[in-house]
């Protein structure tokens, strides 16, 4: 269309040129030729033209270009009749010669009109369709986001109460200090803790062993419903593998404990699983599994309420018992 609407421009104006035309005549030519310009187009084109707003140039355009066909008559000096006989006969020629050019030009203009118009509906109703999607996934991406950050807050509050209550019962252990066994190995342990409490009894030859006496593990942990025990739990395994072994002849038993949460039968189970992963640790490191014994109680024999999260961290624990020394 870029080249078609010069290529107009001109046949228009050397036909202006050639036959002297104003305004006013060129309006009556095209005026004269409305009929033509119809019947070149095909058949339905017309009227779908019409229908489209601002492009009913066909089926008006007889009606528009008569307003402008009514010209005031110009006085012109009369030529002889030899010099109007041949210039009318030759301007007739060329208006019939580029004719079918006119014609062709406006159908392929017309058509043009109508493909953007139609692209253009096309455009409005995807940029809206677009809007539309855009809005929707911004509300769900907000949703989600709200559901993420309240399920986040919740976990947060959880591990974080639960690691206050690990981190006041090791402030309650004490100050570290350097304790060297009979083997010669030198325990850096604190003052309230298992390793240190275990240690004096075996060595007070004044109390004997009962089954009442229990030692809790203090700075051991398991991955959460799990028997798995957490890398940061081998300082203390270790600490208590040096003690047998500076001490041959004493015997342990492992018991192991749950709070109340979950069923009865599950937590007996875990329980069981946990004590014998510490006592499988313990042989891993040179203890004879003869000197170990290993027995899940499940949510029996709590040390605390089990009503608060403290309370449910001390009771999931792992105690030894002196049975032999």
């Amino acid at each position: 269309m870029s080249l078609a609407a010069p290529v107009l421009l001109s046949l228009i104006g050397k036909k202006m040129a050639d036959d002297t035309l104003g305004p006013v005549e060129l309006a009556s030519f095209l005026n004269a030729q409305t009929k033509n310009v119809q019947a070149a187009i095909p058949s339905g084109l017309g009227a779908l033209l019409s229908t489209i707003p601002g492009l009913g140039l066909i089926g008006s355009l007889s009606g528009k270009l008569s307003t402008m066909a009514n010209p005031v008559p110009q006085v012109r000096a009369t030529p002889t009749a030899s010099t109007l006989s041949y210039n009318n006969d030759s301007r007739r020629k060329n208006s019939n010669r580029w004719l079918p050019w006119l014609l062709l030009l406006l159908g392929a203009l017309a058509m043009f009109f109508v493909l953007r118009s139609c692209r253009n509906d096309e455009k409005t109703s995807l940029s809206a369709t677009t809007d539309s999607l855009g809005a929707d996934m911004g509300n769900m991406a907000s949703d989600v986001a709200a559901t993420v950050d309240s399920g986040g807050s919740q976990v947060e509050v959880t591990v974080d109460s639960a690691g206050e209550a690990l981190s006041d019962a090791t402030a309650n252990l004490g100050t570290f200090f350097k304790r060297k066994l009979p083997s010669g190995y030198e325990l850096n342990i604190p003052e309230f803790g298992i390793e240190n409490n275990l240690v004096k009894f075996i060595e007070d030859t004044t109390k004997p062993v009962d089954k009442t006496t229990w030692f809790n593990f203090d700075r051991l942990l398991f991955d959460t419903g799990k028997e798995t025990l957490k890398p940061s739990s081998q300082e203390q395994l270790t600490n208590i593998a040096e003690i047998l072994q500076a001490f041959p002849q004493v015997e342990l038993k492992l018991g192991g404990y749950t709070d109340n949460t979950g069923s009865v039968e599950l937590n007996q189970k875990l329980s069981q699983e946990r004590a014998d992963a510490v006592k499988a640790q313990l042989v891993k490191l040179g203890i004879d599994g003869s000197r170990l014994d290993a027995e899940g109680y499940g949510q029996q024999h709590p040390v605390a309420s089990n009503d608060t999260a403290e309370g449910r961290a001390q009771n999931r624990r792992i105690a030894v018992r002196v049975t032999k020394k």
